[in-house]
């Protein structure tokens, strides 16, 4: 399950928090005021659950950015997935992300008129390029403020 964060995900992510499986707090990292977004005013905040009714489920991870209006861009700026993750999970949190990013992106050219011609993970680790690529990301340098950033366009 994809959500957008509210209450009750900042609780649970707050917990993964205390029992060291997330390291930022995403609270402050979704946070308008805190955030370095490029758009505060339309923030992006995906939080992923797995699991089903019958056995529960529980917050795997999330990920947080903006529509940047100038860029026409999706613009994902914090992204962290549970360190204890899921063998069912093992390379496919960052799919399930992108598709969902993609999803939006439709979502918002069709209903709302705003167009997204790319979508960027901004300031990536260089441990995690080879991910962001597998998903047909490329890597751009200075993107945004002398950031790097993994781009695909659409």
């Amino acid at each position: 399950t994809i959500g957008y964060m509210n209450q009750e995900s900042e609780l649970d992510l707050n917990e993964l928090r205390e029992k060291g499986l997330l390291v930022w707090d995403a609270s402050l990292k979704g946070n308008q005021l805190t955030t370095g977004a490029s758009n505060p005013e339309h923030m992006v905040k995906c939080v992923v659950y797995y699991g089903n009714a019958e056995f529960g489920h529980c917050c795997v991870g999330y990920a947080i950015g903006s529509y940047n209006n100038l860029e026409q861009c999706l613009e994902i700026d914090f992204i962290e997935k549970r360190c204890d993750g899921f063998e069912d999970l093992k390379h496919e949190f960052l799919p399930i992300i992108v598709s969902t990013l993609l999803f939006y992106a439709s979502t918002l050219d069709r209903l709302m008129g705003l167009p997204v011609s790319k979508l960027a993970f901004v300031g990536p680790l260089p441990g995690a390029l080879n991910s962001y690529e597998r998903c047909g990301f490329e890597h751009i340098a200075n993107y945004r403020n002398g950031q790097d950033a993994m781009v695909k366009y659409r």
